[in-house]
């Protein structure tokens, strides 16, 4: 139907929409400890978390980052 997303409103009361893939395992949140190569990797000296993060935090910050799966639902526009 929507290519196995299911759109979830956060149990924790914020504002942004969760995501889940059906066909990818997503570790539970908060994430302890975190996994280099899983949930970040490094680039330049600065942490860059990954889909796979994103997708266990469960919905868009709003920090506009690089690979958030919510299409950047939260960020605000200039």
């Amino acid at each position: 139907m929507n290519g196995g997303l299911s759109v979830m409103r956060p149990a924790h009361g914020d504002e942004g929409v969760k995501l889940q893939d059906n066909k990818q395992s997503v570790d539970s949140w908060p994430i302890d400890p975190l996994v280099e190569g899983r949930h970040f990797y490094w680039e330049a000296g600065l942490m860059v978390f990954t889909e796979q993060y994103h997708l266990s935090r469960g919905y868009c910050c709003g920090s506009g980052c690089r690979h958030c799966p919510y299409e950047h639902a939260q960020v605000k526009q200039p």
